[in-house]
Parts: C-alpha cells; structure tokens; sequence
C-alpha cells in the first residue's frame, strides 16, 4: 500500500500552517516507515513548500487546483492501494495506522463524532472515482466507512485553534 501525506494546504481556519505544527509530517512518515508501509509520499502543494519536507516529496500537478483534484490525480497514478492521510492527524497513534494499513478493501476513516473524513481514507486499487465528484465526500461516497471504537480518536480532524484543547500529542 502506498500512504499519501497531504500537507499542501493553506490552513486558514487554523491561522497557521498544519503541516508545521507538532512536527506532524515527519511523526507520521517515522511511523509508516516503524510499519514497513514507506517511504511515505508528502504531497507538498505548491514548488515553494518542497524544501520544507524531507523524504519524497512530490508538487501538485500543475492541472491540479486543490485537495480534490490531487486525490483524483494520486488515484489515477497510483497502481496500488493507497492511504491518504492528512498533515493534522495530530492524535494518530501507531496501532490506528496500522489498522488503516490492513483495511485493503478501502474506506474513509470515522472520527468519535461519528463524522467520515474522506482526507483519512483507504483507497483500493481499481477503484474508480465518480467523474462529476465536485467534493471529497462525494469522491469517497461509495467507499464504506471505516469504524473503531478504539482507534476514533486518532482519525480526529482540526481545523480551528479550538479543536487542539483536547489534543496531546
């Protein structure tokens, strides 16, 4: 399986960069590399933002204008499974990656509020997104969700400042 970091984004509700904070990036790539699952990919954004991550690195496709289309892209180039993963998986543990890692038939990660977050899926091989997906969650709508009482609290999503209160990473 492939795994896909995303952190090409622009985190404007945060008001800071996420791929920045709590040295996240580089966390995540150690544990795909503690699980036999690297290199992981960074999916940087834009040709500035490279030289702020080590490892494979990889600029957006010049046809690609956001999160949406990169995922249509990485799909479409990928001859493998793939686990996109967002640069705030603050919470992510190692037991909750590897149990995404065995999750080969594909899904979207829930979160404790019971919300699917399509930047934390698992997309097969084969799999063919819907051409008129005009949102992640309609490109990720046909895969199932993937639910854990254990693990939820990895598969978190933040957003805002606010969101961190509970977070220890």
């Amino acid at each position: 399986m492939r795994v896909a970091i995303l952190a090409g984004g622009k985190s404007q509700r945060m008001g800071e960069d996420k791929a920045r904070m709590f040295n996240s990036v580089h966390r995540l790539q150690q544990m795909v590399d503690e699980l036999g699952a690297g290199p992981a990919w960074v999916l940087c954004g834009s040709a500035d933002r490279k030289a702020m991550f080590s490892g494979e690195v990889i600029v957006d496709p010049p046809q690609c204008e956001g999160v949406l289309e990169v995922i249509r892209w990485l799909v479409e180039e990928t001859d493998d499974d793939v686990l996109v993963l967002p640069c705030d998986a603050f919470a992510m543990e190692r037991g909750a990656l590897a149990w995404l890692l065995n999750r080969t038939t594909g899904g979207v990660a829930v979160d404790p509020r019971g919300q699917r977050q399509p930047t934390l899926a698992v997309i097969p091989r084969g799999f063919r997104p819907p051409v008129n997906a005009a949102s992640l969650n309609e490109l990720t709508a046909e895969l199932p969700s993937l639910h854990s009482d254990r693990w939820s609290l990895s598969f978190a999503n933040y957003n805002r400042q606010e969101d961190l209160r509970n977070l220890n990473p």
